[in-house]
């Protein structure tokens, strides 16, 4: 009986460090420090638009909601941004791509480039 107990314990332990554990956590670290030149722009429709930038090549990246304040009045300037993407998550990356982003990018900082 002392050993069946010991078993349970076990996996109530083992059951709680799975349950600690997030792998959506693990997938959603941001990638790397990226620098690029773009334009800042608003896209979609209203009452639906969306911050955006327009890399020099051609790319048109989301940019999260919360930053929308921050840069509205930069619209139409050429900036150096720095910062990170989001991880992609399946269904909201395929509703972002048929609004002509392909990506998240989340600005740390910008500045007019030399």
């Amino acid at each position: 009986m002392k050993h069946a107990k010991t078993g349970y314990i076990s996996i109530l332990l083992f059951s709680i460090c799975l349950a600690l554990i997030d792998p959506a956590g693990c997938t959603s670290l941001p990638e790397k420090n990226t620098v690029f030149q773009g334009q800042v722009g608003i896209y979609g429709t209203e009452p639906f638009t969306w911050p955006g930038i327009h890399t020099d090549s051609g790319e048109i990246y989301r940019v999260p909601p919360e930053y929308r304040e921050k840069i509205w009045d930069l619209q139409g300037q050429r900036l150096e941004f720095s910062g990170y993407f989001q991880k992609d998550n399946g269904k909201q990356n395929q509703e972002k791509e048929t609004m002509g982003a392909k990506r998240v990018f989340v600005p740390v900082s910008w500045k007019v480039p030399e």
